[in-house]
């Protein structure tokens, strides 16, 4: 069974994950479409509510999920 300090760390880390992979596409491929879009946008804005959603659970220790 997960602990929330275990699930807070799984999300912030998933978070944290995903909203360097959508940074890194426009230093990977600079010449697509001109920057940001609203797709990437909107996708960068959910990676860091997660990892917002897991660090705020890290304090809640080990009860269960």
């Amino acid at each position: 069974m997960m602990t929330k300090r275990q699930l807070g760390k799984l999300c912030a880390g998933i978070g944290l994950l995903a909203a360097l992979v959508i940074l890194a596409l426009d230093v990977l491929f600079p010449g697509r479409e001109g920057g940001f879009g609203p797709g990437q946008i909107t996708a960068l804005l959910v990676s860091i509510a997660l990892f917002l959603l897991g660090m705020s659970l890290l304090p809640l220790g080990d009860d269960p999920a």
